[in-house]
C-alpha cells in the first residue's frame, strides 16, 4: 500500500519527535557509541526531514 500524498508537517513533526525518543532510549550504548539500531533511526530521522519544507 502507498501513499497518494506525503504526511502533513504535523504528522512529520510528530514522527520526528517519536524517533528522537527512541534514538535516545535505545540508540546508544552506556558511553553513547551509537548502535547499529541507532544508525537505523538516524537513516529514518533523516528521511522524515527530507519531507519537511526548507526554512
Amino acid at each position: 500500500m502507498t501513499a497518494d500524498r506525503p504526511p502533513s508537517e504535523e504528522v512529520v513533526e510528530e514522527i520526528l519527535d517519536h524517533l528522537s525518543d527512541r534514538l535516545t532510549d535505545v540508540g546508544f550504548t552506556g558511553d553513547w557509541e551509537i548502535t547499529p539500531l541507532g544508525e537505523r533511526i538516524e537513516d529514518l530521522i533523516d528521511v522524515f526531514n527530507n519531507l519537511l519544507p526548507e526554512e
